[in-house]
C-alpha cells in the first residue's frame, strides 16, 4: 500500500477517485468538488491510498485546521476498497499528523456500528491514546426506510398524523416534481425564509448560488435530484434536495414556506421521494439525522419529530473518535474552550 497526500484535486487525481467514490457508496461530504461548495473553516487535504497496480484502495478528505494547536478531522469517511483496512489506512494518517506535532485526530465514521467499526475502534485504543466522543454537536444517528416492500407496506408505518397529512396534501391538489432552473430559485427562496424564520440570516445570493451548483453537481455525477412542492396554481410551495449514496438515497435538505402553516408540504414532498427512490430500484432511503441529545428549545428536537412520523427503524453510527497525539496541547485546548463558554 502506498498512501499520498495531495494538497490540490487535480484532474488526474479526479479521474481515479471519483469513479471510486461512486463505486463504493461514498457520503457525499467525501466529494472534493461537493466539500468546494460547502468550505469550512481550515485546509482540505486528500490521502489516496494505491495498491501495487496502482489502483485506489482507500480515500479521505482531511481537513487541517488551527495553527499553534493543530487539528486534523475527518468526516463521513474515510472511503475504503470492501477488502481494505480500516485500521491500516487510519495508522498513516495518524502517524503523518502526529510527526507534524498535531494536538488531535479526529475520525467520524460514515459507517453504522457493525463488527468492523468495533474492531476499528479496539484497534485504535490499543495503538493510540484516544477515546470515543459523546456530544449532541458531533454524534450521528439516522433513520431509515427499507424500499424492498411494496409502497403500501411502507406507507403503513408512518404514523397516524402522517399518513393524514399525505393523504390532505393530496387532497389539496398539491403535486411534486423536478426541479427547473426557474422553480430552483424559488426554492431557494423558500429555504432563505424559512433559515429566516428559525433566527438564521442568509445572504440571498449565496442561497441561489449554492441551490444552482448543487443541483449542476447531482447532474453532473448522477448522485441525486431536487424535487419542488407546487399547488394547484402551480406555485413553488417548498421543495427537498436527495442525494444518492451507493443503493440508498439521502434525504440532505428540505424547506418549506413559513408563511403556509395550514398545508404539509414537506410530508408530501418526502412521501414522493420515498416512492421514487422506490422505482430507481434503491435499497433504503434515509432521513439523515437524529438527534437524541437535544431538547424541545432545539429546532433539531422538532426535526426529529417530523422524521419519526416517517420511520422507527433507528441506525446509530460508529461513535467519533478522537485520538489525542500531545496530551498537553489537548489540555489546552479544552480550557481555552471552557473559558470560552465561560465568557
Amino acid at each position: 500500500m502506498r498512501v499520498e497526500f495531495e494538497e490540490n484535486f487535480s484532474v488526474e487525481i479526479a479521474d481515479k477517485t471519483i469513479p471510486f467514490l461512486i463505486r463504493n457508496g461514498a457520503c457525499i461530504e467525501q466529494y472534493p468538488p461537493w466539500t468546494a461548495l460547502n468550505k469550512k473553516n481550515g485546509i482540505e487535504k486528500f490521502a489516496v491510498a494505491y495498491n501495487s497496480h496502482n489502483d485506489v484502495i482507500a480515500f479521505c478528505i482531511v481537513n487541517e485546521s488551527g495553527r499553534l494547536f493543530k487539528i486534523a478531522k475527518i468526516n463521513f469517511g474515510p472511503v475504503v476498497a470492501r477488502d481494505f483496512s480500516y485500521f491500516d489506512f487510519f495508522s498513516e494518517i495518524i502517524n503523518r499528523y502526529s510527526k507534524q506535532n498535531y494536538a488531535s485526530v479526529l475520525i467520524r465514521l460514515a459507517e453504522p456500528i457493525s463488527p468492523k467499526t468495533e474492531l476499528l475502534s479496539y484497534l485504535l485504543k490499543k495503538n493510540y491514546a484516544c477515546h470515543e466522543l459523546v456530544d449532541k454537536d458531533i454524534n450521528w444517528t439516522s433513520l431509515q426506510i427499507h424500499l424492498d416492500k411494496p409502497v403500501e407496506e411502507i406507507t403503513r408505518n408512518f404514523s397516524k398524523g402522517h399518513k393524514s397529512a399525505i393523504k390532505r396534501a393530496q387532497k389539496e391538489g398539491l403535486s411534486v416534481e423536478q426541479a427547473t432552473d426557474e422553480t430552483l430559485v424559488k426554492f431557494g427562496q423558500i429555504y432563505r425564509a424559512m433559515s429566516l424564520h428559525r433566527g438564521k440570516m442568509l445572504d440571498m445570493e449565496n442561497v441561489l448560488q449554492e441551490f444552482r451548483q448543487i443541483h449542476d453537481f447531482l447532474k453532473r455525477f448522477s448522485l441525486g435530484e431536487i424535487f419542488v412542492v407546487k399547488n394547484n396554481t402551480n406555485e413553488v410551495l417548498g421543495g427537498i434536495i436527495l442525494v444518492f449514496q451507493g443503493n440508498q438515497v439521502r434525504y440532505f435538505k428540505g424547506a418549506a414556506d413559513p408563511k403556509i402553516r395550514d398545508l404539509p408540504i414537506l410530508h408530501l414532498g418526502i412521501y414522493e421521494a420515498i416512492c421514487y427512490s422506490k422505482n430507481r430500484g434503491m435499497a433504503l432511503f434515509d432521513l439523515w439525522g437524529y438527534n437524541h441529545l437535544v431538547d424541545e428549545k432545539d429546532q433539531r428536537f422538532h426535526i426529529n419529530k417530523f422524521k419519526k412520523g416517517f420511520s422507527n427503524d433507528f441506525v446509530f453510527y460508529a461513535k467519533p473518535i478522537e485520538v489525542v497525539l500531545s496530551r498537553r496541547k489537548m489540555k489546552i485546548l479544552r480550557l481555552l474552550g471552557h473559558l470560552r463558554r465561560k465568557i
